[in-house]
């Protein structure tokens, strides 16, 4: 088990590379996040929303965009 005296002190340069390594998280892959946000607006419109919601307007948004190709 490491001790806070072995450890590398967070202000030399060394250190400061060392953490930034450890908190690194890559991002998530494009079309998870995709699928995760149509998940989303999908589920939405069944809610009870205000009149001008801005999560419907921009699920109609989506529909215009992904339907464009078949009208």
């Amino acid at each position: 088990m490491e001790t806070a005296s072995s450890l590398p002190s967070y202000h030399s340069p060394a250190g400061a590379a060392a953490a930034r390594k450890r908190r690194y998280l890559p991002p998530a892959p494009s079309v998870a996040v995709m699928w995760e946000q149509m998940e989303y607006l999908m589920a939405h419109p069944g809610s009870n929303c205000a009149r001008d919601c801005p999560t419907c307007k921009r699920l109609e948004q989506v529909e215009r965009w992904l339907l464009q190709p078949f009208k």
